[in-house]
């Protein structure tokens, strides 16, 4: 597989179409890749990241954001913007308190991934 994309963002775009949010942390590993860069995509056993990209020529790997931990995040922060324009209430804060804790505990397992990378 080769690259078909990649311009200083989180975001591969392999040539089979498919594009890849990798750790932030990663980006300097992946703007060395060309073009001509053969990619190999691997299953790993992790407890957020359920891919890796991985260059053929010299075993250098970078994991993608696992989509679950992304879409719960994003999921958590859409629902706290609907609350936050309901009429309020101490119900209202007590959702809020509660979707805050969640979108830190999403940011937090992101952090502490990127963090190791």
């Amino acid at each position: 597989m080769q690259i078909k994309k990649h311009d200083r963002s989180h975001m591969v775009e392999l040539r089979n179409g498919f594009a890849w949010r990798i750790w932030p942390g990663d980006i300097p590993k992946t703007l060395q890749w060309r073009p001509t860069t053969e990619i190999n995509i691997a299953d790993i056993e992790d407890e957020i990241c359920s891919h890796a990209l991985i260059d053929r020529s010299n075993g250098l790997r970078v994991e993608k954001i696992c989509r679950t931990y992304g879409k719960n995040f994003y999921e958590a922060v859409e629902v706290c913007q609907a609350a936050a324009l309901c009429e309020d209430s101490a119900v209202r804060k007590r959702n809020l308190d509660t979707l805050d804790a969640e979108i830190d505990a999403f940011n937090n397992l992101i952090a502490v991934q990127c963090i190791g990378s």
